[in-house]
């Protein structure tokens, strides 16, 4: 069983948690208890209300990045692209102070660089990832969606990345037992 949602997480924890509270209870000596079971009572109660509190302040953190359509809305809805955009602003305004000479089209493309460098080295860890994974799993081959959910990838840039390493000559691609399943494996 695969879990990647942090809701799923959340909820195992709060499960087994009581679940060991409650055959716990027993053992312990009759004063406590009391304190014991109140706490255990007030434990979902303080879970709930860490719940609500992340939903109304930050819901974006409750979805893992699988759930998103593609890693530009993970992006985006956790603010990432914001930071960084930050970040390559502040490193050409210091280039800018270190070099006053530079005219604006050459600061723009130093910002345009920054930016896809960064998208760049996201993309090929996603590749290597990938790589490692059918590397280190050897057998007959994995679906597309297999491996992303495997990897806790989106589909639409697992297949874009198969896609690449397969033109790279990394991967190839076979039929499974039906000739309408294909089966992805490290190129030996």
């Amino acid at each position: 069983m695969k879990v990647s949602n942090p809701l799923t997480i959340i909820a195992i924890f709060a499960g087994v948690a009581e679940v060991f509270a409650s055959g716990s209870l027993v053992l312990l000596p009759l004063e406590i208890q009391t304190i014991f079971v109140y706490f255990v009572m007030a434990f979902p109660l303080i879970i709930i209300a860490a719940f609500f509190g992340i939903l109304v302040m930050k819901p974006h953190v409750l979805y893992a990045p699988s759930d998103f359509a593609n890693e530009e809305n993970f992006v985006a809805a956790n603010g990432i692209g914001k930071a960084l955009s930050a970040k390559v602003d502040e490193v050409v305004e210091s280039v800018k102070r270190e070099s006053p000479g530079l005219s604006n089209t050459a600061l723009d493309t130093i910002r345009k660089n920054l930016k896809h460098s960064v998208k760049f080295i996201a993309e090929e860890s996603y590749e290597q990832m990938v790589l490692d994974y059918l590397k280190s799993h050897p057998s007959n081959g994995y679906t597309t969606s297999a491996i992303s959910d495997l990897l806790s990838l989106n589909l639409q840039s697992v297949i874009g990345i198969l896609t690449k390493l397969e033109n790279d000559g990394m991967v190839v691609r076979t039929t499974g037992k039906n000739a309408y399943i294909t089966l992805w494996k490290i190129k030996i």
